[in-house]
């Protein structure tokens, strides 16, 4: 729909769309969407138009166009970044784009023959209406929001809204205004025949509102693509697999021994978990970075191994497999094996070959897989004739000071039909942070580090966690316990959970790793009715955009009635006056900009605008109060500054600075 604008004037009006999107996964969460488009409009704007504004006292006016009214089209093609998370079934991703757009649209006459006195053989052609052609084209901004809603592995459906802004739009057209005035908002054949035709032209930027809807496909072995299962005649047993070809090093590549992955969490009790009706494979990945997986999984059942799912995965591959492939048995315990192996497809600049639905990237070297890339092969059971299942959730974490995180949550077992009212959680020993696959050790388990669970009510717990975790993924690993009674002995299900772990840095003015400020020398002096103050800071290990400085507090001691006396500049005192400057690294002065409505001094804020870091000194002038020029008057002042330091990434944080000055009577001038 275009902007009121032009469609009021330019006769635009909404129309369809027919359009296509391409999304490359650059991160977790990022992607890189090119759209293009192919938009119809409609040309009824303008024929309701005629229709509305000119009726007959005496018959019916039917306007037409020959050849027919023409709408217009419109070519888009844009890419840009946008946001992905996904929640279960359902999925949101804002974005932004930016491309080249076209828009045309033929001139068009609406006309009618009309009698005068019902005379047929006088007919004249009356225009009611002439549009000029348009053509636009330019740079065109789209802002979007898409939901998505996946209907099987690989199709999603996709509904969004946008808000595109695009290059001027020019138009002209002609209006016809009967002579004279109307009767009921009708005119004669006459007053039609004797009007005449008044000229309109508008130029406004092209606006408009897009609704979608759609399907969307992903590839196979995409990063948000399931597992899938295979073919009994497709896989031969591990043992005898034909393996993928090591890569053969030419004289002018370098190679690097490679790990194979093992199947086992870092605590080594732990090969596969179930949580969320997911299994979860826990794996100690290759030593070189960028290898892909080859995941193969057998259904061991009356002596027999069974292939019934294998897929590839790239690099970092999360280890999550949907419960449903696994063909679980009715009743009874069933048995699986799995195994995983390392291989290395080089590709060019992240193209996707065709041996492979990966997307791959040429590495520095190439690696030589000890065990031909292949896992140990890891047995695990899915017991399912007393199913139990129950609520594990993560909630929330808190800074407790230095490098520390508490971690709290809460589980509860679900109702179920085998009886069980209660189990037990027993978390391991050892973590991971997922995002470098290291080890983490929790401390400070509470109520304990094995938790009793019921269907009565939700068991609170915490634990605490120690170390640079800044920004990190905590998967966290437990047993679940319970007895069915149907069964001699307790069920025992590994399962695992992942959370967010913060930043605990409370003043970013402090971290040596994005922005640390260092308060360095400052001095202040009387100069006349005046004070300078000159003060210095270090900011590391990143630039800085802007620095603030506000007046924020100020102390006088009381002094007798016979030295108090009226400043020269009122507005000034205790406000920042003169030329404010800011010095980096020893070179040129950069002045200062008052923080009021009018940028003017005096004034209680400067802000100096930069993109520098190192050693930064500031050079400030306030003003004094008055002070009657008498030698025994003096007064104690007491002020403080508060600085403010802006990063790259928006983040500001502060300084605040106390000063004192003993302010001396100057003899033989008024302040």
């Amino acid at each position: 729909m275009a902007n009121k604008q032009l469609s009021n004037t330019a006769f635009l009006d909404k129309g369809w769309q027919w359009g296509g999107e391409l999304t490359v996964p650059l991160f977790k969460h990022l992607d890189i969407a090119v759209q293009g488009s192919y938009s119809g409009l409609s040309a009824s704007k303008a024929a309701n138009f005629v229709r509305t504004q000119y009726q007959l006292q005496d018959g019916t006016i039917q306007a037409h166009a020959a050849g027919g009214l023409d709408g217009g089209h419109m070519y888009t093609l844009t890419a840009g970044p946008q946001l992905r998370w996904n929640l279960g079934k359902f999925s949101i991703a804002p974005g932004i784009s930016a491309g080249y757009m076209q828009l045309a649209r033929k001139g068009n006459n609406l006309s009618d023959s009309l009698s005068p006195g019902g005379a047929a053989d006088r007919k004249q052609q009356v225009t009611f209406l002439t549009t000029s052609d348009i053509k636009a084209n330019g740079l065109v901004v789209t802002p979007r929001l898409q939901l998505g809603l996946a209907l099987t592995q690989q199709i999603t459906l996709r509904a969004g809204i946008s808000y595109m802004t695009g290059p001027t739009v020019t138009s002209s057209s002609e209006v016809l205004q009967p002579y004279g005035e109307a009767k009921d908002g009708k005119y004669t054949v006459g007053q039609y025949i004797e009007g005449k035709n008044i000229s309109r032209t508008v130029s406004a930027a092209l606006t408009a509102w897009n609704l979608q809807t759609g399907i969307a496909w992903s590839l196979p072995g995409s990063k948000s693509s399931a597992l899938k299962p295979a073919p009994e005649n497709e896989f031969a047993p591990a043992r005898t697999a034909a393996q993928p070809a090591q890569p053969r090093a030419d004289s002018n590549e370098t190679t690097v021994k490679a790990t194979a992955p093992i199947i086992i969490s870092p605590a080594g009790n732990i090969t596969a978990s179930m949580h969320r009706q997911n299994l979860y494979i826990h794996y100690i990945p290759s030593s070189f970075a960028q290898s892909s997986y080859r995941l193969v999984i057998w259904r061991i059942r009356d002596g027999k191994r069974t292939p019934i799912v294998q897929q590839e995965y790239g690099p970092h591959w999360n280890g999550i497999v949907p419960g449903k492939l696994l063909q679980v048995d009715s009743t009874g315990i069933s048995l699986y094996e799995a195994q995983l192996t390392a291989f290395y497809q080089p590709g060019a600049s992240g193209s996707t070959k065709s041996s492979s639905n990966l997307l791959q990237f040429t590495a520095a070297a190439i690696p030589v897989y000890e065990n031909n890339g292949e896992s140990n092969i890891a047995q695990f059971n899915i017991q399912n004739n007393c199913t139990v299942d129950h609520l594990f959730q993560l909630d929330s974490t808190r800074c407790l000071g230095g490098d520390t995180i508490r971690v709290y949550g809460h589980a509860q077992i679900l109702p179920n039909a085998a009886g069980v009212t209660s189990g037990v959680l027993t978390f391991d020993p050892t973590f991971i942070e997922t995002t470098t696959s290291t080890s983490v050790t929790p401390i400070n388990f509470q109520p304990g580090s094995a938790v009793t669970v019921t269907t009565a009510s939700p068991t609170s717990f915490s634990f605490d966690i120690t170390g640079d975790m800044c920004n990190r993924q905590l998967r966290v690993f437990y047993d679940f316990s319970y007895q069915c009674p149907t069964l001699s002995s307790p069920a025992h299900i590994p399962c695992a959970d992942t959370i967010s772990l913060p930043c605990c840095i409370c003043n970013y003015c402090d971290d040596p790793a994005n922005m640390n400020i260092s308060q360095g020398t400052k001095n202040v002096t009387q100069n006349g009715g005046n004070i300078q103050v000159q003060q210095q800071f270090t900011v590391t290990p990143h630039n800085i955009t802007a620095v603030t400085a506000q007046l924020v507090y100020i102390e006088e001691d009381g002094i007798d009635e016979a030295c108090r006396a009226c400043a020269e500049n009122e507005a000034a005192v205790y406000h920042f006056t003169g030329n404010q400057q800011a010095q980096w690294n020893g070179g040129g002065a950069i002045a200062g900009t008052a923080g009021n409505s009018t940028h003017t001094f005096p004034a209680k804020i400067i802000r100096w605008n930069s993109n520098n870091q190192g050693n930064l000194q500031l050079q400030m002038q306030l003003g004094l109060p008055g002070l009657a020029p008498l030698e025994c008057c003096s007064r104690k002042i007491r002020f403080c500054i508060r600085y403010t330091f802006t990063n790259r990434d928006c983040k500001t944080c502060e300084k605040l600075v106390c000063y004192s000055i003993l302010q001396k009577a100057q003899r033989g001038a008024h302040q």
